[in-house]
């Protein structure tokens, strides 16, 4: 499994590199930065700072202009600075690690004349848990455009991969809650099975989703599309559902793509062991062969030593 790690690292690194993102309020959050941690560190002292925006190969920071970190970084010759990262862990232990970099510009932040936004440009490779955070929240996203339509069923053991809590949700249609059954879900929508009939067609619906480790509720906004009575089952219907994209959570693509890349790491893992067992097969058909040859020849020679 370290192997398919250090190949999702890799990955991540040579595709993303460049991909600056935003530190927005939900990204802060699905992050678990914790900006009491977030420091810039130069000539032995540190101060507190806050990220504007990060890529894998530079950090923008807000830093006050009357501080002694502006004073610093605003002189001519620059010293090298390192920024702290902190985030909070699932066990309630945190993760922190510092990152080279040197200063590259210094600008007034939406034009005030008491922030500035310092962009610092790393000298180094990040460590891995900051190439895998970002990594995996421009994956999400970028998945969330080409594999939108990418429906996942949800057996009994899908469930527990993708961690929901259970399929029995709730749906919630003019205000008004109804019982539902999960049926399959994706980036761009979801189909459940409720108590209903076609007169649901086409008004809004908000969907809940119960997930574990960690506990959570993520509500997503819908319209639905479609509704079919199921055959022998009376006053039941499926109902599909498509998100409305501007507003779906960030954590709902980060758990479904988490599964599509957990699904990605299976079949990297089966396809390792195919390849070392072809190989060994290979290997002692070489042998088997090798072993074949060296008897006729043995038997050529005794033949024409006869």
């Amino acid at each position: 499994m370290g192997i398919i790690n250090n190949q999702i690292v890799t990955t991540y690194y040579n595709l993303y590199r460049e991909n600056e993102i935003v530190f927005t309020k939900e990204i802060l959050r699905s992050l678990k930065l914790d900006p009491r941690q977030i420091y810039i560190k130069c000539n032995g002292s540190q101060w507190p700072c806050i990220i504007n925006s990060c890529s894998l190969q530079m950090v923008k920071i807000i830093i006050g202009t009357s501080g002694g970190a502006y004073k610093i970084v605003s002189k001519k010759q620059v010293p090298p600075v390192s920024i702290r990262f902190g985030f909070l862990q699932e066990d309630s232990q945190s993760l922190a690690f510092f990152v080279n970099g040197k200063v590259s510009t210094i600008e007034p932040y939406m034009r005030s004349s008491e922030l500035a936004v310092v962009t610092i440009n790393f000298s180094q490779i990040p460590p891995d848990d900051l190439i895998i955070k970002i990594g995996t929240l421009i994956s999400a996203k970028e998945s969330f455009i080409h594999r939108k339509e990418e429906r996942i069923t949800l057996t009994e053991s899908v469930q527990k991969k993708i961690a929901l809590e259970k399929r029995e949700s709730t749906i919630s249609i003019e205000s008004k809650n109804f019982r539902c059954i999960l049926w399959d879900i994706s980036f761009s929508g979801a189909q459940v099975i409720f108590q209903g009939d076609e007169s649901f067609s086409g008004k809004d619906a908000l969907l809940k989703l119960n997930f574990i480790e960690p506990q959570e509720t993520i509500e997503v906004f819908a319209t639905i599309v479609k509704v079919t009575p199921i055959e022998n089952k009376k006053g039941l219907a499926s109902l599909s559902l498509k998100f409305n994209e501007e507003t779906v959570p960030l954590a709902y693509k980060l758990r479904i793509n988490d599964y599509l890349t957990y699904n990605r790491k299976h079949f990297l893992d089966r396809e390792t062991e195919e390849q070392k067992q072809t190989d060994g097969n290979t290997k002692e058909q070489k042998e088997d062969s090798s072993s074949e040859l060296s008897k006729t020849q043995e038997q050529k020679n005794s033949n024409n030593t006869n």
